[in-house]
């Protein structure tokens, strides 16, 4: 009868973690063109997925945010990630 319970803990763990992958690349989809949002949290969604699919044009893209963005945590992830992408693609 434990070992059941142990499985059930398991496979609903694991279902509830496949779960919240899905959603948060779903918010990340669905705020892609939020990079100028009034939103914090829309803006830092708008970076991962620029992160995840990263073009030559998103460099261009990255430092015209650099000169709009205010927050300091938003500018340093969009410097890291602008860095990253001009050694890549230097």
């Amino acid at each position: 009868m434990r070992v059941g319970r142990v499985l059930a803990m398991a496979g609903g763990t694991a279902i509830g973690l496949m779960v919240g992958v899905f959603a948060a690349q779903q918010y990340g989809e669905y705020h892609r063109q939020d990079l100028f949002s009034p939103r914090p949290h829309r803006r830092l969604a708008a970076l991962a997925f620029l992160a995840r699919n990263a073009r030559v044009e998103t460099v261009a893209l990255l430092r015209d945010y650099l000169v709009w963005e205010r927050h300091a945590l938003l500018r340093r992830r969009a410097t890291a990630l602008l860095k990253r992408l001009e050694t890549r693609y230097a």
